[in-house]
């Protein structure tokens, strides 16, 4: 085991406490204003050596400057620059150390620190060792201990020890799934530790998927199903004839979700039910999981065709994750494979032995006259993003550089445009709120319904303006609609107009009308 190092890094995240005022969507007074540091946090290195002595390095967004009052009998603090660090000696104790952060304009963040000094060796040393439930082959440790600050694994497998604060998680991804000793090592300002060691511990491998590929969005009329819950298959597919193959076939129910389970794999063929005559189509798509990184070759294969003449495209497969391919068939069509009457798959796993799961394969083609805003989009994370003015090309607010980070909740808000003509706001566990919805100040937040995302929602293009129709669905901001600021809009009605550019990857979004008159507020998207 390798030895103890004498120095501690502990890391302390602290809740921020400041004064300054916010920036608000509904307040353009701030558009020249600067916003106090955020996000204060600092590092403490500790020698273990029975001295005392502490390195405190603070950090955060925006500061230029911090005062470190050390929270002992010293009056004065010590002043730092952004990046620089400053020493202290302190005996056996607890300490609440105040930091400072001082930015632009001289406005300023505060944290309070607790540091906890101890020369005795750690005691009531208590650790959980557990298998990630959805990481294949990651252990994870917590641990805790009176008079400790760190703690320390020797995972057993002749990996670096990995370091974590008290009360903190440890973790490691093993290369095999088995059997290993783990030792746990507590650390605080002494020179005496405290270890805990279990002997034999199972490391074990997930070896299917626990949630389902992303659900196809292509229409039926537009898609010859080999297999997908998703759409109506060919019938009488044959999904395990008898090629000679080594593989064993199983099909596979996660939760309702039917996929195929190949296991063993050498190669193995489909026979589908009847011809398919793929030649209008313009993709293959396919889903495979797999727990170990290997390749795959997928073969169309037309009727009567001759080993000679099989054609097929290779694909890496990353391990414990879904890979969804859109193959263009003009991969296959360029090596000289006709379309026009498939018969056939055939898949060749390298190395050979693995375990695949197959789901949603499938032929389709784009609608004719499809929508070019299908997919995914964000705001862009940038400034000037969002903006609102007077419809003259003057702005009165403008979405600022430090607005990014404050409001980092509401960026990864997603806009989705279905192949299908729906509509979905997806905003994850949090999203901008404001005082119009009840959240006063504004910050993030659980999403307030009816502008949670969870109604179903439909839009229609055309060209140049969208109009998107359902409770609480909405581009930009959930407030703004074309006759106010309120998030009620009429018959749940929102008409926009927009730009695309950069090769249809950047959408610029503009909605007029909700002050009566020619206000304009702008919004900037980009797909994802």
């Amino acid at each position: 085991m390798k030895a103890v190092k004498n120095i501690l890094n502990v890391m302390v995240l602290l809740a921020v406490v400041w004064s300054c005022e916010e920036n608000n969507f509904d307040n353009v007074d701030f558009v020249n204003s600067v916003v106090a540091p955020a996000n204060v946090s600092a590092v403490f290195e500790v020698t273990q050596d029975n001295t005392g002595l502490v390195t405190i390095t603070p950090n955060s967004e925006g500061a230029s400057s911090y005062s470190i009052y050390y929270g002992d009998n010293t009056t004065e603090p010590e002043v730092v620059a952004q990046g620089e660090s400053a020493t202290h000696t302190y005996g056996e104790g607890s300490y609440s150390i105040r930091i400072v952060a001082t930015g632009l304009g001289g406005k300023t963040s505060e944290a309070t620190v607790p540091l906890e000094v101890s020369f005795k060796a750690p005691e009531n040393l208590e650790v959980t060792i557990t298998n990630d439930e959805a990481v294949s082959k990651q252990v994870n440790v917590t641990a805790t201990a009176d008079d400790a600050l760190t703690f320390e694994v020797n995972f057993g497998d002749g990996s670096e020890l990995v370091q974590a604060d008290i009360a903190e998680t440890a973790s490691h991804i093993y290369s095999d799934a088995g059997f290993y000793t783990i030792v746990v090592t507590a650390m605080g300002a002494a020179i005496e530790t405290t270890a805990f060691t279990e002997i034999d511990f199972e490391v074990t491998a997930i070896l299917q998927p626990l949630e389902p590929a992303a659900s196809p969005s292509s229409t039926q009329n537009n898609v010859v199903s080999i297999f997908s819950d998703v759409y109506t298959d060919i019938a009488d597919t044959n999904f395990f004839p008898n090629w000679g193959q080594s593989t064993v076939y199983t099909p596979f129910d996660l939760n309702g979700d039917m996929m195929i389970q190949y296991s063993n794999l050498n190669y193995e063929g489909i026979d589908i039910g009847s011809a398919v005559d793929a030649s209008a189509m313009e993709m293959l798509h396919i889903d495979i999981w797999t727990s170990e990184n290997l390749s795959i070759d997928i073969f169309p294969l037309p009727g009567g065709v001759t080993p000679d003449d099989e054609r097929f495209v290779t694909k890496q497969l990353v391990a414990n994750q879904w890979n969804s391919f859109d193959i263009s068939l003009t991969d296959f069509t360029e090596q000289g494979l006709p379309l026009d009457n498939l018969m056939q798959f055939k898949f060749v796993g390298t190395p050979a032995g693995e375990t695949i799961f197959i789901d949603n394969l499938y032929f389709w083609k784009v609608a004719t006259g499809s929508s070019p805003l299908i997919g995914t989009w964000k705001i862009a994370p940038e400034e000037g993003a969002i903006s609102v003015g007077p419809g003259d090309g003057s702005v009165w607010w403008s979405m600022g550089a430090a607005d990014v980070i404050t409001r980092a909740c509401f960026f990864d808000d997603e806009y989705i445009f279905g192949a299908d003509g729906t509509f979905q706001n997806s905003l994850g566990l949090e999203t901008w709120l404001e005082p119009w919805q009840g959240v006063d100040p504004e910050a993030c937040g659980i999403p307030i319904a009816p502008h949670d995302g969870t109604s179903s929602a439909t839009y229609v293009d055309n060209g140049g303006t969208v109009i998107v129709t359902g409770v609480g669905a909405y581009i930009g901001l959930p407030k703004v609609h074309n006759n106010g600021e309120d998030g009620m809009p009429v018959d749940n009605t929102i008409t926009y107009d927009y730009v695309l550019s950069s090769g249809g990857n950047i959408l610029e979004v503009t909605i007029s009308g909700f002050n009566g008159g020619s206000e304009v507020w702008y919004f900037k998207l980009m797909k994802q």
